[in-house]
């Protein structure tokens, strides 16, 4: 069994990242790992504490991003399951490493445009409403996750093309994904998040938390 938790990810990437948006990136492919591992019946658990270490080396070796991965990992007990699929993520850009498992193109063919579908976020006086723009998506394909203060949107693509000849199959492509983005949802009232999907666009709609006034009060001199 892999032995990789999310508990052992989080203190292996603490004991080399400080920056707050790498470990915002983090949240961000976690939940989308965890969306994939769902959609193929695969240990959720498991695939997030990947999704979640995949930057191990980014923040101190930005130019030799993953050449600073394996070894360390390796030393701290992690499995080499685990190590190949977070190398495997930078296959032709920074490893020589393929993606092969399911796990692994989850993790390479998602997270090249993480944050690149687009959002715009609208103060309503008593609300936020944030528009994100996924076309091509079903309802089904989409999850929003709240992590503390993080509230993650998810959106998994998958789809299969065959070329058929008489009787046999010539050719069949997958191609599948995740795409994630991660909010800071601080002085929201999350109990109240609402969101509904039409047309390609997202709508979620972020209830402020109520100001309460401080209270005021006579005190009584003594005496």
């Amino acid at each position: 069994m892999p032995g990789l938790t999310m508990e052992t990810a989080r203190q292996l990437l603490a004991t080399t990242t400080t920056e707050d948006h790498l470990f915002e990136h983090a949240i961000g492919v976690s939940a989308a790992m965890g969306a994939m591992a769902r959609h193929f019946g695969a240990d959720e658990e498991y695939w997030k504490a990947v999704g979640y270490l995949h930057d191990y080396d980014y923040e101190q070796f930005p130019e030799e991003h993953l050449h600073h991965t394996a070894e360390p990992l390796r030393e701290a007990g992690v499995d080499e399951e685990s190590i190949r699929a977070i190398l495997s993520h930078g296959w032709e850009f920074c490893t020589d490493v393929k993606p092969e498992t399911d796990m692994e193109k989850s993790l390479f063919t998602g997270f090249g445009d993480m944050s690149q579908f687009r959002c715009d976020i609208q103060d309503k006086g008593d609300h936020y409403l944030l528009e994100a723009e996924l076309p091509g998506f079903q309802k089904e394909d989409i999850s929003l996750d709240l992590n503390g203060d993080t509230m993650v949107i998810t959106a998994r693509h998958n789809s299969e093309k065959e070329d058929k000849g008489e009787g046999n199959y010539l050719r069949r492509e997958r191609k599948y994904g995740s795409y994630s983005r991660s909010f800071n949802v601080s002085g929201i009232n999350t109990e109240g998040i609402k969101a509904a999907y039409n047309n390609g666009i997202l709508e979620v709609t972020l209830p402020k938390q109520a100001q309460v006034a401080p209270a005021t009060r006579t005190i009584q001199i003594e005496g």
